[in-house]
């Protein structure tokens, strides 16, 4: 891995070192995700000076994007949980840096679609293997960080529907249909995500949001608990938090 320093001078006459990582593999990409300490509620690692700033190439980081989320089974068995949930976390959670700028304008709308597809396998390996089976809206997952990592992806994440640009409409159709295979996993928490989005999405897709949610309604194979039913009838109307 490549890192390099330069001092910054600050308007109030101090300087900064800022370091950065220009240069390196996947597998530094995913030691630079999760082999940190477990993170407190409310802190993440990526808030510390001493942690340089991913500035790989967008294109690249792309790329290892989908390379992460496609294939948990690689890396998911050398990590904690906390571990796990605070590397996913910084991918896609702006508060915590710009890594998911991979996925603007200035990426193939090729490498894009490539990250939306590998969320699949994400839900289906990792989640759904290490996630609690309960409702975080219900509070009903304990101290499982994954569970809350998994409940908000599609409230903190920055792929929000935009069906009045036409740029847009085919990744917006890729999305739903990737939400509507996630309802399909039997796990509760990955439903209830899947829900989730589609309840944060319903503003701008009313009809495909009802009729993929009518569809999970009537077409599970195991009965639902009637608080993930509830859940799915209020996401059909938009009302989810």
């Amino acid at each position: 891995m490549k890192i390099v320093e330069k001092e910054i001078r600050l308007p109030n006459g101090r300087t900064l070192l800022h370091r950065s990582i220009p240069d390196a593999s996947f597998d530094e990409w995913i030691a630079y995700l999760f082999n940190r300490p477990g993170c407190e509620f409310g802190t993440h690692w990526s808030s510390s000076e001493e942690i340089p700033v991913w500035d790989l190439p967008l294109e690249t980081t792309a790329g290892y994007i989908a390379r992460t989320f496609a294939a948990p089974e690689m890396w998911a068995g050398q990590f904690s949980k906390a571990q796990i949930a605070a590397g996913l976390v910084f991918i896609w959670n702006p508060a915590y840096g710009d890594v998911f700028s991979a996925m603007g304008e200035k990426v193939s709308p090729e490498s894009q679609m490539q990250v939306i597809r590998s969320l699949v396998p994400l839900y289906e390996q990792c989640f759904a293997r290490l996630c609690e089976q309960g409702l975080s809206h219900l509070d009903e997952c304990g101290d499982n960080p994954l569970n809350v990592a998994c409940y908000m992806f599609w409230d903190v994440c920055p792929l929000h529907a935009r069906s009045e640009e036409a740029s847009l409409r085919e990744r917006d159709k890729l999305c739903l249909e990737v939400m509507k295979s996630i309802l399909k996993i039997e796990h509760e928490a990955c439903r209830e995500s899947a829900l989730h989005g589609l309840g944060h999405w319903q503003g701008d897709y009313p009809e495909r949001v009802k009729s993929i949610i009518a569809d999970f309604l009537s077409g599970h194979r195991n009965p639902l608990r009637p608080e993930l039913a509830s859940y799915a009838q209020a996401a059909s109307r938009g009302c989810v938090l």
